[in-house]
């Protein structure tokens, strides 16, 4: 199972990206967790945590923290 973050301050946006991952994983049979945040603050506080997930979508210009600087706090 793959674990998903997706990171996105435009709740919309985000819904709408949610729902197109989930229907192509579910077409093509990859079981995948899928964890939606509307927080960059949050999303850093997982990393931290050591909560870490496979694979991170993070919108580049968010409040707080950057999908930059959560990038570089991951590796």
């Amino acid at each position: 199972m793959y674990k998903i973050a997706l990171c996105d301050n435009n709740i919309n946006y985000m819904q709408h990206l949610e729902s197109k991952i989930k229907s192509y994983c579910q077409e093509r049979g990859i079981p995948i967790y899928l964890q939606s945040f509307t927080d960059s603050d949050i999303v850093m506080d997982h990393i931290e945590e050591k909560n870490m997930f496979d694979i991170y979508i993070l919108e580049l210009d968010m409040p707080c923290y950057s999908g930059i600087e959560i990038t570089k706090k991951i590796r």
